[in-house]
């Protein structure tokens, strides 16, 4: 249905992939989520004079955190971190493949609208906890969220663009934002996505 000469509204089968689409991207994040919150790292006993002490590995710098010694309850604790773990990991997999599947769906329904590079781009900032607190997309490509949320496409030479701009808000602290940006900075975050990214200095 044609709804003026910058929108179009999607067909019922495009809407009803889209909607498909992101209910599981939004199980993804929640398992995501739940797996950076509770089972990033490492849990191990370490031997301490003699004794063993069940630690746990906070980051990837050698932050480390005591769970006390050997006993039948850290022995339960290490029991059900590795078995939590595996759960979580089954499940991330499992819907990782759900949607390397529906993308497949998506391109061949026309509502694969996103560049790749932005795409990947906002799921590392999200992945970090950035997206929607300490940055938000603005400009362009932000007629994508509005495309998804009217459901409707807008014309096309609206939202042709080279480039990605974020609004940064300079009250929060960046570099707490994420353990990514904590460790490497921001710019190796980015070039995590991409290698081409670089800063432009100004003025």
């Amino acid at each position: 249905m044609n709804m003026g000469s910058h929108f179009e509204e999607l067909s019922p089968l495009q809407a009803k992939n889209s909607i498909d689409i992101r209910q599981i991207f939004d199980a993804w994040r929640a398992a995501s989520a739940h797996y950076q919150a509770n089972y990033v790292g490492g849990m191990r006993w370490k031997n301490v004079n003699g004794s063993d002490y069940l630690i746990k590995a906070l980051n990837r710098t050698g932050g480390m955190k005591g769970l006390g010694p050997r006993s039948p309850t850290t022995e339960a604790v290490l029991r059900e971190f590795q078995e939590g773990k595996m759960r979580s990991i089954e499940r991330l997999n499992a819907l990782s493949a759900r949607i390397k599947e529906m993308s497949s769906i998506a391109k061949a329904v026309g509502i694969n609208r996103v560049p790749n590079v932005v795409a990947k781009l906002l799921r590392k900032l999200d992945e970090q906890g950035m997206l929607g607190k300490n940055m938000m997309v603005i400009g362009t490509n932000a007629l994508y969220g509005y495309e998804a949320a009217a459901g409707c496409f807008i014309d096309g030479s609206l939202t042709a663009t080279t480039d990605c701009d974020f609004l940064w808000d300079a009250r929060s602290s960046l570099k707490l934002a994420g353990n990514d940006v904590r460790e490497y900075g921001f710019m190796d975050l980015l070039r995590k996505v991409d290698k081409s990214f670089e800063p432009i200095c100004c003025g």
